[in-house]
């Protein structure tokens, strides 16, 4: 199983970056192998907001959907991103941020961990891994400079 932590710092708060993680359905505009978004459901429970989402990912060759169910928790500022169905066996990914005040920035954690169903693909993917996580969180930056600078 591949699993990758990054963590990264930047000049906008907890709650301005929790925005712009659990709004899934503008993925697409900004994250490059992103194609679609759908969201299946969304509900609330106990103070945390649930949906489950689908997304269509390209890359090279590749076209796959992967369907998730994704917790969203405000007070936290987590959101956790765990497998429902698609080209994995395993997919588990958790977004924390922290509020740095003394340093006017957040401290944003990322987590994921996966395995492939597919060992073609899992060779396919694992060499070029890190460069597609570092070349998320750096998407995420930009859209939130865009938006929030």
């Amino acid at each position: 199983m591949k699993r990758h932590r990054e963590q990264k710092t930047v000049p906008f708060t907890a709650d301005q970056m929790f925005d712009l993680i659990t709004d899934v359905e503008q993925y697409p505009s900004f994250i490059p192998w992103c194609e679609r978004i759908a969201v299946t459901e969304e509900w609330e429970e106990g103070g945390i907001r649930y949906m489950t989402a689908s997304m269509t990912a390209s890359f090279k060759v590749y076209r796959e959907t992967v369907h998730t169910r994704v917790a969203m928790d405000r007070a936290q500022h987590e959101v956790t991103v765990d497998y429902l169905d698609g080209p994995f066996k395993h997919l588990h990914n958790v977004w924390t941020f922290t509020d740095r005040p003394d340093r006017g920035d957040c401290l944003i954690d990322f987590y994921i961990e996966f395995e492939f169903r597919s060992r073609v693909l899992q060779l396919a993917i694992t060499p070029v891994f890190s460069e597609a996580v570092h070349r998320m969180v750096r998407a995420f930056d930009d859209r939130a400079r865009t938006m929030y600078d």
